[in-house]
């Protein structure tokens, strides 16, 4: 009998001091890859080194350009060390490692690029005594600003329903909210780090559109063939790259998050046999992502499904939807070996993610780099109120509402199932 096990790297663990006011060891917890906060670091980068490597080096006010505006372009001296797999020798470099994984990511690292970049050109108009460093700060603010509204007040209330947004008061104020607290834990939860947003998973679509410039398809892409793939961002395609695909993001319908994968990431996930394979590739030459995210929650210790329900709610109800019983049960030897991150699917009904979302995203609120939590005048510098006193309020911003990004389409992200 021949079994296939897939290959799983613990994440680096190390112990909890932080209780050192007591001199109590907690359980152990593993290194933050990421900030916790919404700060745009995936976009900037983690530490100081790492977002100047991706400014540019002509001009220091933007993020890097070239002339086709995309991400920042590293040689790759070894292939099996690379982030990617390599074209010409070489991979995309963004504030987050995973820039290249799959194409929509892609772009939307180039688009917050083009964006942070299109501010400063915009800000650079005003007749002020701009410095490379003040745009590149300005334009920074304001992006991060950005990112922080789409989080709060698009994506949000498509996961939580605005019934728990309301209760939680987690909707941007009009203009500025005093909720900081300096008594707030700003750590972000293993249960929500691991588990929280998995659903996305099941988002992601199984073939990827070009739409060229009147609109038509003109390219289908597997998934699979194209993870972690520069090629597919460098070649010429009829639809235009970036953009070719941008289109197909923005006019394609879009997933209802559910407990299903595509099959491009149960049984085709990052596919590559061979010696030049990014970090040695895969023993069976691909993964399966749902047994991943179940293996990931073990190595950070979640608790199961039952205990967080009982610590959020104070009930042990029975799942309400029996088909989605039957199959843990017949999975599982005891209900209680049940993960959070098996159960980790939107919609009002859920109390696992509501529970699980609400906590981290209220104490966001509460520390003092959310920008909504600030005055106007913590936001703006004097040359930033100047720019808009000058004329140029809206920046690069038109005046034309956008259709809600998380509702395109399918109207919402979840189906509406009591659990």
């Amino acid at each position: 009998m021949f079994i296939c096990a897939l290959t799983f790297v613990s994440n680096v663990a190390m112990v909890n001091y932080f209780d050192i006011e007591v001199y109590k060891i907690r359980p152990r917890l593993q290194q933050n890859q990421r900030s916790s906060f919404i700060d745009g670091t995936m976009i900037y980068g983690m530490t100081d080194e790492k977002e100047s490597s991706l400014r540019d080096p002509v001009d220091l006010a933007y993020l890097w350009k070239d002339n086709l505006d995309q991400l920042k372009v590293v040689n790759i001296l070894d292939p099996t060390e690379a982030p990617c797999i390599t074209y010409l020798n070489q991979c995309f470099d963004a504030g987050d490692h995973r820039a290249l994984e799959t194409v929509p990511l892609t772009v939307m690292h180039i688009i917050f690029l083009r964006r942070h970049n299109d501010i400063v050109d915009a800000l650079r108009a005003v007749p002020l005594a701009w410095t490379p460093e003040l745009l590149y700060q300005e334009a920074k603010r304001i992006v991060i600003a950005e990112l922080q509204h789409i989080t709060y007040n698009e994506f949000l209330p498509r996961v939580l329903d605005g019934f728990f947004m309301n209760i939680f008061n987690l909707r941007p104020a009009p203009l500025y909210r005093d909720t900081y607290s300096s008594f707030v834990d700003p750590r972000t939860t293993s249960s929500f780090s691991v588990a929280a947003y998995r659903f996305g998973h099941s988002l992601v679509r199984n073939v990827h559109d070009q739409i060229d410039p009147a609109g038509t398809p003109v390219n289908n892409f597997l998934l699979q063939n194209h993870f972690d793939r520069m090629e597919t961002h460098r070649l010429p395609f009829p639809g235009g790259n970036t953009e070719g695909f941008a289109r197909w993001m923005k006019l394609s319908r879009k997933s209802g998050a559910d407990r299903t994968f595509v099959d491009g990431l149960q049984h085709n996930l990052f596919p590559c046999t061979g010696s030049l394979c990014p970090r040695g590739g895969g023993a069976t030459g691909t993964m399966d992502l749902a047994a991943l995210n179940i293996q990931r929650g073990r190595d950070h210790g979640l608790p199961s499904y039952t205990v967080w329900r009982y610590w959020c709610t104070g009930q042990l109800q029975a799942i309400k939807q029996t088909s989605l019983a039957k199959i843990l049960c017949s999975t599982m030897r005891s209900f209680s070996n049940v993960q959070i991150r098996a159960m980790d699917i939107p919609g009002p009904f859920n109390p696992v993610v509501n529970c699980n979302v609400l906590k981290n995203q209220d104490i966001l609120t509460k520390i003092p780099l959310l920008w909504n939590n600030l005055p106007p005048s913590a936001f703006q510098s004097a040359a930033a109120k100047a720019a808009m006193l000058s004329g140029r309020r809206g920046l690069p911003v038109s005046n034309r509402f956008q259709d809600p990004a998380f509702m395109l389409l399918t109207g919402r992200i979840y189906h509406r199932r009591k659990y």
